[in-house]
């Protein structure tokens, strides 16, 4: 291999290392938002309210553009708290919106 196509193929070698590797960063911060609500519910809350509130999270994202999904799947909560609320938002201003 001549000293040119040496030289060639390191630099093409060095681009692709450096571009995947701003990829990779890039991918790591994501630009969306994730809000949390951990929720405690009124002694007085019935199983049906409660329902009825966690479903209504689900038709946020279609009333407010910039939030891209909610979820209200709880696994595990803290203290008193029984519910989770998570809402994913398109970027910081559309949180603030």
């Amino acid at each position: 291999m001549s000293f040119k196509k040496l030289l060639l193929t390191l630099w093409a070698a060095g681009f692709l290392a450096f571009g995947a590797s701003t990829l990779a960063a890039n991918e790591a911060k994501p630009s969306t938002v994730m809000h949390v609500v951990t929720v405690s519910w009124k002694p007085e809350a019935t199983e049906t309210q409660i329902q009825a509130a966690l479903d209504g999270v689900h038709t946020l994202a279609a009333a407010y553009p910039g939030i891209t999904r909610a979820w209200t799947k709880t696994l595990r909560a803290q203290g008193e708290r029984t519910h989770a609320i998570v809402m994913e938002f398109a970027s910081e201003q559309a949180h603030k919106d």
